[in-house]
């Protein structure tokens, strides 16, 4: 693939909207690339309803194979990616941006191996260069990057149409094998609630202060659904 073709300019980012992140997918071959801006990025073949062949992970959690950043932290990560590398993700050239609700990324964190399995390819804002993935030594010029995020800063945001919570909550329901919707429905969204609150706290306060502890999926709504 020819570079001039597949790279965004980091300038031309868009701004990111109140509430939404910002995810970063490191992307291995064109193929792969090409695949997801198709179909989106797949993070639970069984939730999307894929066949075992077909293109995409097998992650029970979304994080597995996308980090989430607020707008400083993303452009902080251009200068130098701390990514923790696994697998062979260190060798991808490419990393595909997703802007997207926090709401639907905590949906997809919390049960997103349940329904879904699939950040849809609509939230793909740009497909950069990988610069330091492999050579994690190297750090680009924080007066180059600072000036690609000025200028996306004044971009504007994401035009992609958020989808629709409550669909996919009520399409979840309808997995579970239980009488007890009403139960199941506030779990859920509790379950939102507070992923929602500790992903803000991660982003937004100084590291330095103690983390509040994360509420995990509930032993009900695992026993219940497929």
């Amino acid at each position: 693939m020819d570079n001039a073709q597949q790279y965004d300019k980091l300038e031309n980012l868009p701004s990111l909207k109140k509430g939404w992140v910002r995810l970063v997918h490191r992307c291995i071959y064109k193929n792969n690339v090409n695949s997801i801006k198709k179909n989106g990025l797949v993070f639970n073949k069984n939730a999307a309803q894929l066949s075992s062949w077909q293109k995409g992970g097998s992650y029970s959690d979304i994080a597995s194979m996308a980090s989430v950043y607020n707008e400083a932290s993303f452009w902080k990560s251009m200068c130098h990616d701390n990514f923790s590398c696994y697998d062979n993700a260190r060798y991808a050239d490419t990393k595909i941006v997703f802007d997207m609700p926090i709401d639907e990324f905590c949906l997809l964190k919390k049960y997103g191996r349940l329904i879904k399995g699939t950040i849809d390819s609509k939230y793909i804002v740009g497909c950069i260069p990988n610069i330091n993935g492999e050579n994690k030594n190297l750090t680009l010029p924080e007066e180059k990057i600072m000036h690609a995020a000025n200028k996306s800063q004044n971009n504007p945001p994401s035009s992609a149409q958020p989808n629709n919570i409550d669909n996919i909550v009520e399409e979840l329901l309808l997995k579970c094998k239980s009488d007890k919707k009403e139960e199941l429905r506030a779990i859920v969204y509790e379950g939102i609630k507070h992923c929602r609150e500790d992903l803000q706290f991660e982003l937004y306060e100084p590291k330095t202060t103690q983390n509040k502890k994360a509420i995990p999926l509930t032993t009900m709504l695992q026993n219940h659904c497929r």
